[in-house]
């Protein structure tokens, strides 16, 4: 993880919206954005290479800013508690696709809640990665899988067992 400074910027300009920037210490490529929801319904994410960009005080403005990740959605209904305080793990299948181009040194989440129920809507625990480059040659980067005689390799997962659609509804009712 990559050492950052957050700024929580409250409510935006309108209900429901809240913006929160994330600053690197140092230009880096992104390769992972962690966070724990709290009663955010949906985010984008933008980010930018430019410190300036950063230090402007309309915060709606996107100029110098580039998307990333649009209305990634965190709760699948806004008015229900159940999926508000989720940890979330964004990477390169989220984003879009090109997000890696240029270095960064900033981050902006764009909150947005549509339910008056929560009062509060921000992240907690915001951690970012990024690649770090490998010794012995300019743009060399690690991208998080093993790379083995020039081919990456994927790491092993188990499966997950499901069950078929009609045996879920009463393997809850048991």
């Amino acid at each position: 993880a990559t050492a950052v400074t957050v700024t929580d910027h409250g409510r935006g300009a309108r209900q429901g919206c809240s913006i929160i920037d994330v600053s690197l210490e140092s230009p880096a490529r992104l390769s992972r954005v962690t966070f724990r929801n709290w009663y955010a319904c949906s985010v984008t994410i933008r980010t930018t290479s430019d410190r300036s960009s950063m230090m402007k005080k309309e915060l709606e403005n996107t100029e110098g800013w580039r998307a990333i990740l649009i209305d990634f959605n965190l709760m699948s209904n806004p008015h229900v508690e159940t999926e508000s305080q989720l940890w979330h793990s964004l990477g390169p299948n989220d984003f879009i696709a090109g997000y890696d181009d240029e270095p960064v040194v900033g981050l902006r989440f764009y909150l947005s809640q549509p339910s008056v129920n929560w009062k509060v809507v921000s992240l907690k625990n915001i951690s970012v990665l990024t690649r770090p480059k490998l010794e012995g040659g300019a743009g060399n980067e690690r991208r998080g899988l093993s790379l083995t005689a020039g081919r990456r390799r994927r790491p092993q997962t188990t499966p997950c067992r499901t069950l078929p659609s009609t045996d879920r509804r009463s393997f809850w009712l048991r």
